[in-house]
């Protein structure tokens, strides 16, 4: 499956979609406008692109197995999710957003990229969105080609692809800013966290909310958190809420529609993906 085929089929919120593609590379081109959300995404043979056209939005989002990591996203960032990579997304504001599909296949066939996708991983890239004034200006170029169909367009969209996998090599081999020392998190605060989500468990802080608490950046929080903890801050806040969840839905005559919304879930959907996630099983399931 395709990102954008399972993008048109999801439950996602969006104010518009349009749809865009390059026969050459295969690469398909989605134009978004979308409100405050939160999505799980599939993984899916394709180098995963998502640049900011506008607005301005907190978001927090995780690869794989419990990392994550919170900041905002304006016009110009641009994000690269590797191939073969599910994640999770939660978005709070109005954005508007193209995200552009990079075939696996394709590109092994032209002789861009190796069949395992190893000279995809852009290391440190992945980490957080990277705001560079080529990378956006390149990105965006490739949806105006795909709106011109001729073969002039399409051999200026391989050679635009091409910059763009050098541009971001070169920025990958490019150390990152060394993280500061980071200073331990009392554990007064993780039991302040649960007695919070515990008295109002509808009330979701994002992880920059809570990183604000603890007067630390929101990237030194979720470090320290994880070195306190064991886990990421995202799946503690929200095995804590499922665990509350389970709780309520064992008193007699609950509904899930109404504990959904009572506990901060966006539909009744989403709080079964995540009940599902956290417990293994679905909520009407007896536990054991």
């Amino acid at each position: 499956m395709r990102y954008s085929d399972f993008y048109a089929g999801s439950e996602h919120p969006r104010r518009s979609a349009t749809h865009r593609h390059i026969d050459g590379l295969d690469i398909r081109l989605t134009r978004m406008r979308q409100g405050s959300h939160a999505l799980s995404d599939p993984a899916t043979n394709e180098l995963i692109v998502g640049v900011v056209l506008g607005g301005d939005t907190r978001c927090r989002w995780s690869w794989g197995d419990g990392w994550n990591v919170t900041e905002h996203r304006r016009r110009g960032d641009v994000g690269l999710t590797p191939p073969r990579t599910a994640g999770q997304f939660e978005v709070d504001g109005d954005h508007e957003l193209l995200v552009i599909g990079f075939s696996l296949a394709a590109m092994t066939q032209r002789g861009l990229a190796a069949p395992d996708a190893r000279d995809l991983d852009f290391g440190h890239l992945h980490d957080a969105y990277h705001r560079n004034g080529a990378s956006f200006a390149l990105c965006r170029s490739l949806w105006a080609l795909a709106g011109e169909p001729d073969a002039d367009a399409q051999q200026a969209a391989e050679a635009q692809t091409l910059r763009l996998l050098a541009l971001w090599r070169s920025l990958a081999d490019r150390a990152p800013r060394a993280a500061p020392v980071m200073r331990p998190l009392d554990v007064a605060f993780v039991s302040r966290m649960a007695n919070e989500i515990d008295a109002a468990p509808g009330h979701r802080r994002l992880i920059s909310d809570w990183a604000r608490l603890a007067g630390m950046s929101p990237e030194h929080f979720c470090r320290a958190f994880k070195a306190r903890t064991g886990v990421s801050a995202l799946h503690w806040c929200q095995h804590r809420r499922i665990a509350l969840a389970e709780h309520r839905l064992r008193q007699a005559g609950a509904d899930i529609d109404d504990v959904a919304e009572a506990f901060g879930f966006s539909s009744r959907s989403h709080f079964n993906r995540v009940f599902a996630k956290m417990s293994g099983r679905s909520p009407r399931m007896p536990p054991g």
